[in-house]
């Protein structure tokens, strides 16, 4: 599949290469919008001009798949999808929207404690989620010409977070059957006491979770941004840009943990109890998570 993969970025450069190259020779004398020649001034209508709109789209993924390194997990970075209005033929306003969602499962086999059978196993099951999204606006001033064409600018972004994790298991825990066998995920089972939402904590000789659901992270951040482009073909580009800024987040303490327990009167019942993470917040200057590569397309 990587094969097939680096054989079609390779195909694709080569030929938007060609593909360019002729195009110039055959629109030397093309007019742009304004009764410009292709290459004249500022590149002519191979540039984007006032009244373009532009789509961009993070790379980032494709050569993570691409490189030897990637793991199994994916996730969509924070650039996400670009799209830039262009006011003057060198400013353009921009908007860009990124998802970020990533799910990992861990399994672990454990013995049913069936005397008769020693090698009879049941799956537990630990999932987590983790997820969020950012937006960003802001404006962008350029410079350069023909393929070459830089840009700075500034936006501001926000962004949101949450991450969850659930417990499921092979072996049931229930008023006949209060301590089976489980595969220990580090989430504390068999522990001796929990204090649930209301304050009140329940003993029992088994406790193990259910699911646990983190704090919303919210954040916003103040952006410089540089970047460059270079024209493979007239509006279409491939380029990157860097990002510093200040940024603020906050993590609120609405986690819930749900946990199953023995109570006192030997049942087994199922309470929630708030996560252990205080309400935290974080700011400074840094560089901000953004389009590492982009492809660009003007239309």
């Amino acid at each position: 599949m990587k094969k097939i993969l680096y054989t079609f970025l390779l195909t694709a450069f080569v030929a938007g290469s060609v593909f360019a190259q002729e195009e110039e020779a055959s629109t030397e004398s093309a007019p742009n919008k304004e009764g410009k020649s292709c290459c004249s001034g500022k590149g002519g209508n191979r540039l984007p001009e006032a009244g373009d709109i532009g789509l961009g789209f993070d790379a980032a993924p494709l050569f993570n798949l691409l490189s030897p390194t990637s793991t199994a997990d994916y996730s969509i970075p924070n650039a996400g999808v670009f799209v830039r209005y262009f006011l003057a033929d060198d400013m353009a306003v921009r908007v860009n929207l990124g998802m970020n969602q990533q799910v990992t499962v861990s399994e672990g086999q454990v013995w049913t404690g069936n005397e008769a059978d020693a090698f009879e196993r049941v799956t537990d099951t630990r999932t987590s989620s983790n997820g969020g999204f950012v937006l960003g606006v802001g404006v962008e001033k350029r410079r350069g010409g023909k393929r070459v064409q830089g840009y700075v600018g500034a936006d501001i972004q926000y962004s949101r977070s949450s991450s969850r994790t659930f417990y499921t298991y092979g072996n049931a825990m229930n008023d006949a059957e209060q301590t089976p066998i489980s595969h220990n995920f580090g989430n504390l089972q068999n522990t001796t006491g929990v204090t649930d939402a209301n304050g009140d904590n329940w003993t029992g000789a088994a406790t193990r979770q259910l699911a646990s659901y983190n704090g919303t992270v919210v954040g916003w951040s103040l952006n410089g941004i540089i970047g460059a482009e270079y024209f493979l073909a007239p509006k279409v580009s491939v380029g990157g840009e860097f990002k510093l800024g200040f940024a603020n987040s906050n993590q609120k303490n609405d986690g819930v943990n749900q946990w199953q327990i023995r109570n006192g009167d030997g049942n087994v019942v199922e309470i929630e109890k708030p996560n252990t993470n205080a309400t935290s917040r974080t700011y400074g200057i840094r560089p901000i998570t953004g389009g590492n590569i982009i492809l660009n397309m003007y239309f």
